[in-house]
């Protein structure tokens, strides 16, 4: 807001600038006072230190802006900025957990303990501090302040449906560069927590529990799934789970290997050692791609 009053005020200014040469051309011309000579001249004068002083407090909150990247909590109500919603469990329903993450309220609680984000909270007052990379004038790095809950959730909806910062904002209001720095650092965060689960030593770590995950699978998928539940009339729907089971495991496949086949894809041509159809291969490339997630 003080960016955008300054610059209007530079603005206004500078459009005043030509009416008051004018003037004082007129005067001198035809009035030849010196008395308004001076008057004129002492309003050029002013006209001139303010817009200096307006374009210089333009630049020093553009320079705020690009050290703190932050938006005040009392500015986030400024023109296109939307409300910041405090998203928690209690806010949405069990079906809108679903719909947004697809995972249960319950299901959520449990993944979000596994994640500890609750206790990265404790450390920082309640909240998880995200550096932006900068420091203030007394060396103190810049943080942006996250609720647990809402950056797990935002994180999981995220996840669900590929919604970018400003569509995300929607949902959870706030700014979209504010965003971008707690989605990147949650990503990291994950990765690091899961390094030695995630990939080939992780599976080694599990073989053993293979037949374990096998009868996981397929108890999982053979239940009733419950969904559009409307909680005020009472209604809700069943889909029955998959049946003709048990089913053999041929393997497990990482989904992210581009040289996999895929559903579709080819071969693209009858012939020996033809490649596969190029848009799935641009698709899967942009689907997996750790680049884009960080976007």
């Amino acid at each position: 807001r003080q960016a955008l009053y300054e610059g209007m005020t530079a603005f206004a200014s500078i459009l005043a600038m030509p009416q008051l040469i004018f003037l004082y051309a007129y005067v001198r011309d035809t009035i030849g006072d010196d008395l308004s000579n001076g008057l004129v001249m002492a309003l050029l004068g002013v006209n001139l230190g303010t817009f200096v002083r307006a374009v210089n407090n333009f630049n020093l909150c553009q320079r705020f802006d690009y050290i703190l990247h932050d938006i005040p909590p009392e500015e986030e109500g400024a023109l296109f900025v939307p409300p910041r919603r405090n998203i928690r469990f209690e806010t949405w329903s069990d079906q809108e957990c679903y719909d947004k993450t697809n995972f249960g309220k319950e299901q959520l609680r449990r993944i979000y303990n596994c994640f500890g984000l609750h206790t990265i909270a404790h450390q920082g007052d309640g909240f998880i501090k995200v550096p932006t990379g900068y420091v203030n004038q007394y060396g103190l790095p810049c943080n942006y302040n996250f609720d647990p809950e809402e950056l797990f959730l935002y994180f999981m909806m995220r996840m669900k449906t590929g919604n970018d910062h400003t569509q995300m904002c929607y949902t959870f209001g706030g700014s979209p560069k504010r965003w971008s720095f707690a989605w990147r650092w949650i990503l990291f965060y994950l990765d690091a927590k899961y390094s030695n689960i995630i990939g080939h030593q992780g599976l080694l770590r599990f073989v053993d529990q293979f037949p374990h995950f096998y009868n996981a699978i397929q108890q999982k998928v053979q239940r009733e799934f419950v969904h559009n539940v409307d909680e005020i009339n009472g209604t809700y729907d069943v889909t029955s789970g998959l049946a003709f089971l048990p089913f053999d495991i041929f393997g497990f496949i990482d989904c992210s290997i581009d040289k996999m086949s895929r559903p579709f894809s080819g071969p693209d041509g009858d012939y020996e050692g033809c490649g596969r159809r190029e848009e799935y291969d641009i698709m899967q490339r942009a689907f997996f791609s750790f680049n884009n997630f960080c976007e």
